[in-house]
């Protein structure tokens, strides 16, 4: 389902609900906004609840934040800042170079004259095919391109590195440069075993390019045996998108999805800062965003943000037993706004949670938007841990996992009515017990996990879904 669509019709789902209404309405009671500027982002934070029981049994508080990017259709785009990244090693022998290579060309003809495009190709080593320039020659480009031939090891972070070094370059070399689009993509199978090969170390060297350098990354996994869950880990940490491509008529549409949300920029160099009461809660987590913690600041860097794409941001907070003051979190979006000249835009929220001990006015005050983000950001996660552990034939693991999924779809169910979206997710839960059973069986086949792994690539999608998505625009 498209975002968009989600959105609204979550939108039309929730507002419908009477229950629903007035809770949100409670939540923007306890909620004050400053804005300097003028904006082209849509920016809310939302409390889980608007009230904290210290004498509950719960310790967990959830802040839920979302951003929208106006739609704005340019006259003229960015520019675009570029080094494609192609992984010529010998497990991409056959169809993935071939799958690789077109998607080079294709790249190639979409560009204009204003961009700048870099090839980099690796196997054990690492060759620059094509220095930072102009698109202006592409019949070279695509000789280029041509002459790229699969070849020993993969040496995945010395490429990755090689691109974020002439992109950088590129970006300090004129400062008319700086406000492009500055972006690497990453075509590959995964299969890192030259160089670093940790994944949580290739992360951190995505992770600091886009933190310090304000450089994206997106990652394309080729053909049907890849490593999923590293391109997807690189592709969260560097800000951008990850992609499959399965057979060479999927170019146009992936590509197009891949440039087509980079030509509309709303807002650059975009900051989220939540400042949280380090005397009452502690910072347990950040979902699926990069961030920093600096005393009672959560620092979130987002970079580029497009025309009407959605983030959905959920903050986990640890309350402190007993505790006897109200909660107060502030939250400052800053950016420069495209649409009008680059202009500094500030927009800061205060956002109030309450006391009580009336178990009643506690329970009345969930707030759908949060809960369904909940709902979508922790229950997806858990289920897409769950397939990764019946992968690694942990299968009790696995079961354990999608029980708690479950748990957390079914309580958000007891407050607000299902969603299709929510629903559709929950009932791939349901039916993934039966395969894990099922796996677990014929866990000695391996031609049979081969294809049930395949398979369940659209399940994994749809769990991952919550990356993209919002919940509803009230």
């Amino acid at each position: 389902m498209k975002p968009a669509l989600l959105l609204m019709l979550a939108g039309l789902l929730m507002y419908s609900s009477p229950a629903g209404e007035q809770r949100y309405l409670a939540s923007h009671l306890n909620q004050t906004k400053q804005v300097e500027g003028e904006t082209s982002v849509i920016f809310r934070t939302t409390p889980e609840n608007n009230y904290w029981m210290p004498k509950g049994e719960k310790d967990e508080f959830y802040l839920y934040v979302f951003l929208n990017g106006q739609k704005h259709i340019p006259q003229e785009r960015v520019p675009i800042n570029l080094s494609l990244v192609v992984d010529r090693s010998g497990s991409m022998r056959g169809d993935k170079i071939d799958y690789a290579k077109k998607a080079l060309d294709y790249v190639i003809d979409q560009l204009g004259q204003e961009d700048r495009i870099s090839i980099v190709q690796y196997d054990d080593g690492v060759e620059v095919v094509c220095p930072p320039q102009p698109v202006k020659n592409r019949a070279q480009l695509h000789q280029l391109v041509q002459g790229i031939q699969p070849d020993g090891a993969t040496n995945l972070s010395g490429g990755m590195e090689k691109g974020f070094e002439l992109v950088n370059t590129t970006k300090k070399s004129n400062e008319q440069l700086s406000n492009y689009i500055h972006r690497v993509i990453l075509l590959s199978d995964g299969q890192a075993n030259e160089g670093i090969t940790d994944p949580r170390a290739l992360r951190q060297i995505v992770n600091k390019q886009f933190n310090s350098n304000g450089i994206t990354l997106s990652t394309f996994g080729v053909g049907a045996g890849f490593n999923e869950d590293l391109m997807t880990g690189l592709a969260t940490e560097g800000g951008a998108n990850y992609q499959f491509i399965g057979s060479p008529d999927q170019l146009p549409q992936v590509f197009n999805k891949e440039l087509s949300g980079m030509v509309s920029v709303v807002a650059k160099n975009t900051e989220l800062q939540i400042e949280f009461p380090s005397n009452l809660v502690s910072c347990q987590k950040v979902h699926l965003y990069p961030y920093k913690v600096q005393g009672n600041k959560i620092n979130i860097q987002l970079n580029d943000l497009f025309s009407e794409q959605q983030k959905a941001i959920l903050i986990k907070f640890k309350v402190k037993k007993r505790i006897k003051k109200n909660m107060e979190f502030i939250s400052q979006l800053t950016y420069n706004n495209t649409v009008n000249g680059f202009s500094e835009t500030r927009e800061i929220h205060k956002t109030t949670v309450q006391l009580t001990d009336d178990e009643a006015l506690y329970e009345n005050a969930h707030n759908p938007e949060a809960g369904m983000g909940h709902a979508l950001m922790v229950g997806g996660e858990k289920f897409q841990e769950s397939m990764q552990q019946a992968d690694r034939n942990k299968f009790e693991d696995a079961r354990k996992l999608l029980r708690e999924a479950k748990n957390i779809m079914e309580a958000h169910f007891e407050r607000v009515e299902p969603h299709p979206f929510l629903w559709g997710l929950y009932e791939d839960m349901k039916k993934y017990g039966a395969e894990i059973d099922e796996l677990e069986k014929m866990k000695k086949d391996k031609s049979y996990r081969g294809r049930r792994k395949f398979s369940l690539r659209q399940k994994r999608s749809k769990a991952r879904t919550f990356r993209t998505i919002s919940c509803p625009s009230f």
